[in-house]
């Protein structure tokens, strides 16, 4: 569609958008695509204006103030969210990834031919005919093109040859070189067209529209680019009474282990998308099967590692056991159609506690199931890149056989902010007689893990860790699984990179005067 789209020939007029369109933008956003009202409000402030970009063969463009183009169709087709908008908000449409083989045809605008979607690297979500979808490659983070399905993904897997997808915007195109309606070249290419007007009224509106700009971007309020990690082409529907047949549950001594990889988070958006595909490479390549569980705290209290990942041990089983019912959005030409299904999550029996900062790089870092005797503490201060003088540090990445979290009543649910919670945790273990060993054969020291964590975005809030009564609480194991105390508001299947992951937005419940951010 935009192969040979030119900003100065194929641009006829700029106008502001009609308020029944931005309606119909924000309406479609979330009735086709599943997004929430706020992250509708995120990609579309109410009080911004949305610029209507006219151009030849029936082809409308929408963009924000600033001039970047957010949505476009062709006719009365949907409206498709740009490569730009989706390098933003990667998770607006279903993921459907190629081979590294595909790469170079992708980019020169060529449409994606079923092997490659079906060939080693490649990857797919359950998606029906005429689907929109995000096209990613294998290695890469964000999107190379955006397409529509010519064929359902089973009808991929089963035919495997001819087109599977329509490329109809891809990077480098002519939508993508495109600098925005309100770029000097925008301005004077439109202004050119209006022969009425004097060549100083020409140089008075350009210096009208440039100082409207500049107010508007000095006053714009820049939405942090990786915000919509919370929307899938999954949304789920409450669990109810319709529970789904549970995989077949086997127990530790099995020959078949999984585990459940448990993430505590909040707003490290940037580091999970690197953090799935590279820990998932990672795993792949020990064979050890797993699902990723991420428990998002959406409260405004301080944060609680702890807390999250008992709720993690607690949910992760419940998903496992009942099934998960999740509403699938059908999307096929401009009309959406729900689908209830269940979700069958098979069963695991140990956990990874894993901070999302920390990718493990030495080989001989292992992930399998841990002895039965204790849990194996994957990064002892002496592989840790920051924490190497700590002798006593017991965090980051620890490996747990469910049975055991159970045997100690998980984590307390008292520490509220950065820090102590894992080493009230080591106590626990060792006053249930277990044992905490360390990787062996690990040779690259402090290289063994790479650290991710962005200290200039995301401050640790350690402003309890040195209080006295904090302190204390690491002496006196009090609470656990039996007194957590939380809501799950939400749970949705994300995928990151076509990687599919469980996220459980939750809720804690205040026990402590410390757990306020004010405190």
């Amino acid at each position: 569609m935009f192969k040979k789209f030119d900003e100065k020939e194929d641009i006829s007029c700029i106008n502001n958008a009609k308020n029944s369109i931005v309606k119909a933008i924000r309406t479609r956003m979330s009735e086709d695509y599943g997004v929430d009202k706020e992250m509708v409000d995120q990609i579309l402030p109410k009080k911004d204006v949305v610029k209507h970009v006219k151009c030849h063969e029936h082809v409308d463009l929408y963009a924000d103030s600033e001039g970047e183009i957010l949505f476009f169709r062709q006719r009365e087709g949907p409206f498709i969210p740009s490569l730009k908008l989706l390098h933003k908000y990667p998770f607006i449409l279903p993921h459907l990834q190629v081979d590294r083989g595909a790469i170079k045809h992708v980019l020169n605008g060529s449409n994606i031919m079923c092997p490659g979607l079906t060939s080693p690297g490649a990857r797919m979500s359950e998606v029906s005919k005429e689907s929109l979808v995000a096209i990613m490659a294998e290695g890469k983070k964000n999107a190379l093109a955006v397409g529509v399905t010519l064929l359902s993904t089973d009808e991929i897997l089963t035919i495997n040859k001819g087109i599977g997808v329509e490329n109809i915007h891809y990077l480098n195109d002519g939508l993508w070189r495109l600098k925005g309606p309100f770029s000097r070249a925008g301005i004077f290419s439109t202004l050119s067209k209006l022969q009425k007007f004097k060549k100083l009224t020409y140089i008075l509106i350009a210096v009208c529209l440039f100082a409207v700009l500049h107010h508007v971007g000095k006053n714009r309020i820049n939405v942090q680019n990786d915000l919509l990690i919370d929307v899938s082409d999954w949304r789920l529907g409450a669990i109810d009474s319709r529970v789904c047949p549970s995989w077949d549950h086997y127990d530790e001594n099995s020959a078949f282990h999984r585990l459940a990889v448990l993430v505590p988070f909040r707003d490290r958006f940037t580091e999970l998308q690197e953090f799935i595909p590279y820990l998932e490479n990672f795993l792949n390549n020990q064979k050890v099967r797993h699902t990723f569980f991420i428990v998002n705290q959406v409260d405004d209290l301080r944060f609680n590692r702890g807390a999250l990942l008992n709720v993690g041990a607690l949910e992760s089983v419940k998903a496992e056991v009942n099934g998960v019912v999740v509403e699938t959005i059908v999307r096929q030409n401009s009309i959406s159609r729900s689908a209830v299904q269940c979700l069958k999550l098979p069963h695991t029996n140990y956990l990874a506690l894993h901070d999302v900062d920390l990718l493990p790089v030495d080989p001989a870092l292992k992930y399998d199931i841990p002895p039965e005797f204790g849990p194996v503490h994957l990064i002892p201060h002496y592989l840790h890149p920051r924490y190497n003088f700590f002798k006593k540090y017991s965090g980051g990445v620890l490996i747990i056989r469910r049975s055991h979290y159970s045997l100690v009543g998980g984590m307390s649910n008292s520490f509220w902010g950065w820090g102590h919670e894992d080493d009230e945790f080591r106590r626990r273990i060792k006053l249930n007689g277990l044992k905490i060993s360390t990787p062996i054969n690990v040779t690259m020291g402090i290289k063994a893990f790479r650290h991710i964590h962005q200290e200039g975005q995301h401050t640790r809030d350690d402003k309890t860790y040195y209080s006295p009564e904090v302190v204390k609480l690491i002496r006196r194991p009090l609470g656990g699984l039996t007194t957590l105390n939380y809501t799950v508001v939400s749970r949705r299947v994300i995928t990151v990179s076509g990687i599919p992951a469980v996220l459980i937005n939750v809720e804690l419940y205040c026990d402590s005067k410390n757990c306020k951010l004010k405190a």
